[in-house]
């Protein structure tokens, strides 16, 4: 509606189709409209005129996040070590997936690595790094931590290992008991 609003066209929508339609006094250009639309610099041009100059964007760091995103994903690092860890590998996943930066993945992607990598600290005793790893997963994706059984077996035994508190807090209470890992 407001493209339509700023291109001055009649936009209906009878049949759940929008349908452009030109005024009685001939103030738009449908044909013109529909070519703008097909392409983004024609648009951009048609709404805001010629005027404007894009801005210089340097494409080195996006090229060179591009290429890493690629080769992690083209030689799946990221899918080996989580194999690796349902195998047992654990010191090769607590070697190689520490040196995985997956900053450049999707948020659920860098925290289901984090929770894979926690995990494998977890099974060599490694509690303080795991439970680091854990926590700041939870400040990305929250839902997608406390809500893993994963997470939950991990931090489980976690806490078992742990010393008594005697009902002290600490982050490690917290998160389980956030992730309904203790009662």
């Amino acid at each position: 509606m407001e493209l339509a609003r700023q291109l001055r066209v009649t936009l209906n929508d009878p049949l759940g189709e929008p349908v452009l339609f030109e005024d009685e006094e001939n103030n738009d250009d449908v044909p013109a409209v529909r070519d703008a639309l097909m392409s983004p610099q024609r648009l951009s041009r048609t709404l805001f005129g010629g005027g404007l100059q894009p801005e210089y964007v340097d494409p080195e760091p996006v090229a060179r996040v591009t290429e890493e995103a690629w080769n992690q994903c083209q030689h799946g690092k990221l899918h080996r070590l989580s194999a690796a860890l349902d195998l047992g590998d654990v010191a090769n996943v607590v070697e190689r997936g520490q040196a995985v930066r997956p900053t450049h993945l999707p948020v659920e992607r860098q925290v289901t690595h984090a929770i894979d990598l926690a995990r494998a600290l977890s099974m060599l005793a490694r509690d303080e790094d795991a439970l680091q790893l854990l926590l700041d997963a939870e400040q990305k994706a929250p839902q997608l931590v406390r809500h893993s059984s994963m997470v939950r077996e991990v931090v489980r035994t976690m806490y078992r290992r742990s010393p008594v508190s005697n009902g002290r807090s600490s982050p490690l209470l917290g998160l389980a008991e956030r992730c309904r890992a203790v009662r």
